[in-house]
Formats: structure tokens, sequence, C-alpha cells
């Protein structure tokens, strides 16, 4: 969850002096009795709701997604919503051109975990492929139906599978999704991305690596040493709250090992803060 300026009555290091007390162990205690869930499911209300001012339309004459979807997605409502989104798409961009070819070139696009659209509506005045978007929540789902219309949005579940067919895509993009899955999905759901993408097809997506080490409590950081993926409140997956970290060697060996990594950016991903980015390539 990035940090992101905006939130009235709620400064950045109050936030951050309240995620490190629900990281602690208190919130270890409120997970061991099912409190973690509802608990940081008030705490986001709280800030949807002291949040303001926020533009109803982007820049680019689509509306934008009130507090409480912002806050769902990006963990902060912002401002900067549309700004960061944009910075992600345009880093989208700038990979694939360094590992072969324009986004206007792709056959069929599909934005795996579309939230409210942050991203994928940078492309709507882009030509050329189809553009998808999936998500597990109904009410993202609804929301970007009803106000991306250019996007083919459908609703998946927390497991696979999707509802596409075998090679559907050349281009799978999943920014800010396995860094909130436990090891079992990581693995269907990679197994899910690869079943969908075309032989040669490219899948983007971003983990918290090295650059994350420093949000990482001790018993989550000494499972990241010995090179095993760590998971906190790994009984709330798929939200804000459960977060993953990937050890590089983890995610070559154990998560994409018969796929090609065509590039690794470690840390400070436009858009995502200090997420690294990997690019990687079914074989033809």
């Amino acid at each position: 969850m990035s940090q992101h300026q905006g939130i009235r009555g709620t400064t950045g290091a109050r936030r951050a002096a309240l995620r490190r007390a629900f990281f602690s162990g208190a919130g270890r205690a409120m997970e061991r009795l099912h409190l973690a869930g509802p608990t940081f499911r008030a705490y986001e209300r709280l800030l949807a709701r002291r949040s303001g001012g926020l533009p109803e339309r982007g820049s680019d004459g689509l509306p934008l997604p009130p507090a409480h979807l912002q806050v769902l997605v990006a963990g902060t409502a912002s401002p900067r919503f549309e700004e960061k989104g944009a910075d992600a798409a345009a880093s989208i961009r700038e990979i694939l051109r360094r590992t072969g070819g324009d986004i206007s070139e792709c056959r069929a696009v599909l934005d795996f975990g579309v939230g409210c659209g942050r991203i994928a509506r940078h492309w709507a005045g882009v030509s050329g492929p189809e553009f998808y978007a999936c998500d597990y929540n109904d009410v993202l789902v609804r929301w970007c139906q009803e106000n991306l219309p250019f996007l083919r949005t459908a609703k998946n579940g927390l497991e696979p599978p999707l509802a596409y067919e075998d090679g559907a895509f050349d281009l799978v993009y999943a920014y800010s999704v396995f860094t909130h899955l436990t090891e079992p999905l990581q693995h269907r759901w990679m197994a899910e991305l690869i079943r969908i993408v075309e032989p040669g097809g490219r899948i983007i997506f971003s983990t918290h690596g090295d650059a994350s080490r420093d949000q990482m409590e001790p018993s989550v950081a000494e499972r990241y040493d010995r090179g095993e993926l760590a998971v906190r409140f790994a009984g709330t997956p798929g939200s804000n709250l459960c977060s993953a970290f990937h050890p590089e060697d983890w995610v070559r060996e154990t998560l994409v090992p018969e796929l090609e990594v065509l590039e690794l950016v470690r840390g400070g991903a436009p858009g995502l803060g200090v997420h690294d980015i990997w690019t990687v390539r079914k074989p033809a």
C-alpha cells in the first residue's frame, strides 16, 4: 500500500504509526482472534471518510473512482490517483519497448487485478489491441464496467480458473497482485496466467523485494532472509492487509522456473513505490 498525501486530518506520520502498531504484536493478537480483517476494513473506511476535495473526473474526461474505492485499491485516497496510474502505465510501455515492441502492437491485453482501473484507464486512447480486465471484487468490477466501457471487465474468484481460453493474450500484467497473495495462491495464479498467455507472450508482475526490507517486522524479515516467501496476515489474501515479500531467487527458482526472465527492475517502480517489476516470457 502506497503512502500518498491528501488525507485530511491524518498525517503521513500518523498513518505510518498506525501501520506500525497494526503490524506489531497487537496486530498478531487481532489476527489470532480473527479481528484483524474487520479492524483493518474499519481503518480503511476511516481513511475514506477523511478524504476530501477529490476530483470527480480525470484529465481524460473519464470518471475517477470515489474515495472508498481508491482506498480499497491503493491503500489511500489521493488527488494523485490518476497521476500514479499514468506513471504505472508509462512504465509498462517502457518495459515493452525495452523487451521488444509497443503496447499498440499487442493483440489482446489483460489487466489481472484491475481494481478500479488505476492503470487500465490509460489505455482508452490506444488503438490496436483489445483490452480486458478482471478482479475478484464485485464492487470494483461493476465500477469498471459502468465507467470504463472500453474495457471488457469480468469477475473472477479468489482462486483460478479465469474464464479465458488457453493462449488468449499476448500480454498480461499484474501490478500489486502477487504482493497480496499466500504461497499456494501465488503458484495457482501464476500457472493460470501462463495458461492464458500465448507461446512467446509476456507477463509483467510486481513483487516486494529487497527495497521493501525495512517494512518487514522481525518474524517476516527472518523468513525473507532465509530465501522463503514471507507473508503477513495470510488469513486475508487479496486484501491490502495481506502482504507478501518475494526474495529474488525464490521468484526465479520457485515461482517462474519455466519462464524466461526478460527483465527485473529492482525497487522504485513508477507509480508503485518500492515494488520490483518482473517481465517474463512464455516459451514459444
